[in-house]
């Protein structure tokens, strides 16, 4: 599992995102979903989810009031899969975010803000979208280009 803690300043907004997850990180998933206000059926959905150790899969819940973000991207069958994941729940973190600051969905800003999620993200996840990275095959010699 890969951990990750970032902040998007424009909105001051906090997100904790776990990459490459299995069913053995969920306590501490289960923990920080707690701790941003997460209860009910989404908690209840979310460690079913979890527990279910499904590959190509993820969740993403966000408290505006605390503007914080817990997202999760769990292991994948190919980097390509991954990527579709990791897309799948940034898009979601930027409704979220967008929502609570009353974006305009179709708007400049909103898609800023993803670009801002990517530019935070791409460090922590460029070896799980890249199939030469993730199969070890070849050494990542740290151009953009594979």
């Amino acid at each position: 599992m890969i951990r990750q803690r970032f902040h998007i300043d424009k909105c001051n907004w906090d997100v904790t995102a776990y990459y490459a997850i299995t069913r053995y990180n969920i306590g501490e998933i289960m923990y920080n979903l707690k701790c941003i206000g997460c209860d009910g059926d989404f908690m209840r959905d979310a460690y079913i989810n979890l527990s279910e150790n499904k590959l190509n899969s993820g969740l993403t819940y966000s408290n505006s009031f605390l503007r914080e973000t817990v997202m999760v991207v769990a292991l994948a069958s190919s980097a390509k899969q991954f990527h579709r994941a990791l897309v799948h729940e940034m898009r979601h973190s930027q409704s979220h975010i967008a929502t609570a600051f009353n974006m305009n969905e179709k708007g400049e800003g909103v898609c800023y803000l993803l670009d801002d999620i990517v530019g935070l993200t791409h460090d922590k996840t460029a070896s799980l979208i890249c199939n030469c990275c993730r199969t070890k095959k070849h050494e990542h010699d740290g151009n953009d280009e594979h």
